[in-house]
């Protein structure tokens, strides 16, 4: 998904800022908050998971958009991670169409919370 999903994101103008890992995500977001508009970020990341991570993207950039990739979320946990305002949930592998739907998820006003699953 990373080299599909940067190709579109940089196709469409994205700057896009890729993280090693939980850890070094925080730090990014921590520097670019200022610019940072929306995340999309993976449901396992070590050294911390994408709920954790999403949490704390929460408490420091409160405005920013977050994407939820997955290979697979129970509906406890998509209620969960729409309980602290993820804006959309994409299944993996996702196509461009459904990045771009989760994208608008995120940057038009008005939408309400996306999932996105992959079609089979």
């Amino acid at each position: 998904m990373y080299a599909k999903s940067r190709a579109v994101l940089t196709a469409l103008n994205f700057q896009v800022v890729v993280a090693a890992d939980g850890t070094d995500a925080i730090m990014q977001v921590v520097e670019k908050q200022a610019e940072l508009r929306a995340v999309i970020t993976d449901v396992h990341m070590p050294p911390m998971d994408g709920r954790t991570f999403g949490q704390i993207l929460k408490h420091l950039v409160p405005e920013a958009g977050i994407i939820v990739a997955s290979g697979h979320l129970e509906e406890r946990e998509a209620n969960e991670f729409k309980s602290f305002g993820v804006s959309a949930l994409l299944d993996k592998p996702c196509t461009q169409e459904e990045l771009v739907e989760a994208l608008k998820t995120v940057f038009i006003k008005g939408r309400r919370f996306a999932s996105h699953a992959a079609s089979s």
